[in-house]
């Protein structure tokens, strides 16, 4: 069976500066990777131009039999991506209800994630639908993000480091929720320094030097071998 992701020597930066530097990956339907390394080493990059925020140099993105490498934000969201950010990237001014009111008038015609299937999975967002985005805790906030993405009904979903600046019980709750969506039969791509976290959800993990994928195992094989934690992320 073919991989739904599949990245080939994909190579990106910024201003005409590589930070990608030839990526290889693929990741089958319902698994869950997650990529990991050094501050620094393109994983954010990588996450970005997947998405389309970052156009690529060179090389291919394939979801199913679909080339997405260089399309635009848009196109690659219609044909299954979607995004969790970094930083979360709620809008201030704007209350949970209307945050997903304009995520749920975006999503696609048919689907599974409806509004209220994304409010049992997070029930927390259902108690806070009339506070606005500043009003919510960090937690709050890394949900609604989640929610935001889900009711795009994405195929592939990529997460860049949902659990920095949260409470390990926070933390802990978002990791059920990526099994959940895996568990659905979404793909995932996880960016994440939490190590407990991305070896607990993930099925496999990459790690990231200088731009290029280093290494890759089984997530339960590489947490158990404290001589690669030290070796590729300087982890004792």
């Amino acid at each position: 069976m073919n991989p739904l992701l599949r990245i080939r020597a994909l190579r990106s930066g910024y201003a005409g500066g590589v930070v990608l530097g030839g990526v290889d990956l693929d990741l089958d339907t319902g698994a869950t990777v997650a990529l990991l390394g050094r501050n620094g080493v393109g994983k954010t990059t990588l996450i970005s131009t997947v998405m389309g925020l970052v156009r690529p140099y060179e090389g291919s993105v394939r979801l199913d039999d679909r080339e997405l490498a260089g399309a635009r934000v848009d196109v690659i969201a219609r044909a299954g991506v979607g995004v969790v950010p970094q930083g979360r990237r709620v809008f201030a001014p704007l209350t949970v209800d209307e945050h997903l009111t304009i995520a749920s008038r975006r999503r696609p015609a048919r689907g599974p994630w409806t509004r209220a299937r994304v409010l049992d999975l997070l029930p927390r967002l259902g108690e806070r639908l009339g506070h606005r985005g500043d009003q919510l805790s960090g937690g709050e906030q890394q949900m609604l993000a989640i929610a935001r993405a889900l009711l795009g009904n994405p195929r592939l979903l990529l997460l860049d480091e949902p659990s920095d600046g949260l409470a390990p019980a926070i933390v802990a709750q978002v990791g059920e929720v990526i099994r959940e969506v895996s568990a659905q039969g979404m793909s995932v791509v996880l960016v994440e320094q939490n190590l407990g976290l991305a070896v607990s959800v993930a099925r496999s993990v990459a790690v990231m030097q200088k731009g290029v994928i280093v290494h890759q195992a089984a997530a339960a094989e590489f947490g158990s071998r404290p001589e690669d934690l030290r070796r590729l992320l300087g982890v004792d």
